[in-house]
């Protein structure tokens, strides 16, 4: 008995003897601050400053740039603004150059929220810089031009914020048109008004038939439905009639007018003959 008694006590001032010595240490763990959370949890307050996965590996830039181990990683022109998932916010687009002995482009979005912006995975521009970047209705169009790229008219490019994830819109043929406006559907049958006035039906066969009617029946039961659903899409008349190839997106508030451009350009010495949208 005496001799557990020793053993306990014996155990119980090693213990105490750890435990002074653990609190005379100065780099103890010490609990954080609101202030300091709250620091760490914030993001930058410019798209410049944000954190960009580029390459699967992320680069924090700081005013615009980021050295890395194998080169120079920097924002081109200046950051294009509007709002990418409709929340309100003026998400930001930028064009980044990679220079590591070559120099290639990437398109990179940082969604903002009040807390500041947050930079997504970037997706390379495998064309170059194109000659405009235009925002609206929650996606990007790029453009690149017969005189910039040696090709037989005017080419787009299509991209989207979807959650969180950045993507591009995968346009079946180069040769379709866009068209923007409103769809509705009734009686098994789609028609859609653009928004120039035209009204036309939607072929049943389209690639994309099965997914509008989807996301109509979707915003039926959300009661979002008010003359239609406004949806912006690449595809081609043919005999008077619509085919659907791929849908760019279906924001819910979409609109004819929106033009969020910003007035700003690529720096000349990057692209002389770039110019921005107005």
């Amino acid at each position: 008995m005496k001799k557990t008694i020793y053993i306990v006590l014996s155990l119980l001032v090693v213990m105490a003897i750890v435990l002074l010595v653990w609190l005379s240490r100065e780099d103890r763990v010490v609990p954080l601050t609101q202030e300091e959370i709250k620091e760490i949890l914030s993001l930058p307050d410019s798209p410049q400053n944000a954190t960009y996965r580029v390459l699967e590996h992320e680069h924090k830039l700081v005013d615009g740039e980021a050295l890395t181990d194998a080169g120079t990683l920097r924002v081109t022109g200046e950051p294009y603004y509007g709002d990418l998932n409709g929340d309100g916010y003026d998400d930001a687009v930028v064009l980044l150059s990679y220079e590591d002995g070559a120099t290639s482009y990437f398109i990179g979005v940082a969604l903002q929220d009040e807390r500041g912006f947050m930079g997504l995975e970037t997706i390379p521009l495998d064309r170059g810089l194109p000659m405009s970047v235009v925002i609206r209705n929650e996606y990007i169009a790029l453009s690149y031009t017969s005189e910039q790229m040696e090709l037989s008219s005017t080419v787009y490019e299509y991209y989207i914020v979807s959650g969180v994830v950045f993507r591009k819109v995968s346009v079946l043929r180069e040769d379709d048109e866009v068209f923007t406006g409103w769809y509705s559907f009734s009686d098994e049958s789609m028609s859609f008004t653009s928004c120039a006035g035209d009204e036309y039906s939607i072929v049943s066969t389209s690639p994309s038939y099965a997914a509008l009617k989807a996301i109509y029946r979707e915003r039926e039961r959300e009661e979002k439905v008010q003359g239609g659903v406004f949806v912006v899409f690449s595809g081609y008349l043919e005999e008077g009639v619509l085919a659907i190839q791929t849908i760019v997106t279906v924001p819910e508030q979409g609109a004819c007018d929106v033009q969020m451009v910003p007035d700003t350009s690529l720096e000349e010495e990057e692209m002389a003959d770039h110019t921005s949208p107005q």
